[in-house]
């Protein structure tokens, strides 16, 4: 869809090359940045208790426990709200890794309901003129070949647009007319050609998620995590004077160096 802003630009909606949240390093990092924004390293706080014995051992174990329970909580509580800020700073970091002029306040994320045949998916606003001049810049065949590997029908999938750039009716027409899904494909095309892109660099463009997620935490979550972080502190100090198992009782790994 072709839009206007006030400053009499025109612009038109581009699916954003973007892998999604599910089982994804985005994914990934949303999950750590909400546990970091909420003090826990509850890993950590598990290779330390091994060495305690049994019963001081179960009562920091509950205590992790209900760490990690606070932590999915609040995942949960917050996940839909924070995919939407993120794409939109990924929305920016892209714009601006490739040198486009995005209309990023615009930008809509789209989630499935079931992840089944789909995934998440990032829609911009970029300046039709600039990405005119970008994929005519781009050779033909680098274009066609994109069209042909992503819209070619087979067993389970039935495409829905040509998969002939040069012959088909859905390409041989004006970038306005053509649908968002289109555009993305022949921008990921063009940006691979010019090694401006590529998957392993796309989870890194929003390098701080933690700044990303840390306005949907509440005052109160933010309290529930450190009630939990300081019994946690508490309990280790209670426990400090207490010597670790040692020899064949220690797990694995946990065997006191020799001097």
């Amino acid at each position: 869809m072709q839009k206007k802003n006030k400053k009499n630009i025109e612009y038109v909606d581009v699916q954003l090359p973007f892998s999604g949240f599910y089982n994804s390093p985005h994914d990934l990092a949303i999950d750590d940045a909400i546990g970091s924004n909420l003090y826990y390293q509850p890993l950590d706080w598990y290779d330390e208790l091994k060495g305690y014995p049994n019963d001081d051992e179960a009562i920091l174990q509950d205590i992790k426990e209900r760490a990690f329970d606070h932590v999915d909580t609040v995942i949960s509580d917050i996940k839909d709200d924070v995919k939407v800020a993120y794409g939109e700073v990924y929305s920016e970091r892209f714009c601006d890794d490739a040198g486009l002029d995005c209309d990023v306040e615009k930008t809509e994320v789209e989630s499935p309901k079931y992840y089944n045949y789909t995934t998440d998916r990032i829609f911009t606003p970029i300046n039709i003129d600039e990405l005119t001049k970008l994929l005519v810049s781009t050779p033909d065949e680098v274009l066609a070949a994109a069209v042909r590997d992503t819209y070619t029908s087979y067993d389970g999938f039935i495409s829905g647009f040509d998969n002939d750039y040069y012959n088909g009716d859905d390409w041989n027409r004006p970038l306005k007319d053509m649908q968002a899904v289109q555009l993305g494909t022949l921008l990921k095309a063009a940006l691979k050609h010019y090694n401006n892109w590529s998957i392993e660099g796309e989870w890194y463009l929003v390098d701080e998620p933690h700044l990303v997620v840390e306005e949907f935490i509440t005052k109160e979550e933010y309290e529930h995590a450190n009630d939990i972080a300081t019994e946690y502190e508490e309990a280790l100090k209670r426990l400090d004077g207490i010597t670790p198992l040692q020899g064949s009782d220690a797990p694995e790994g946990m065997q006191p160096e020799l001097s």
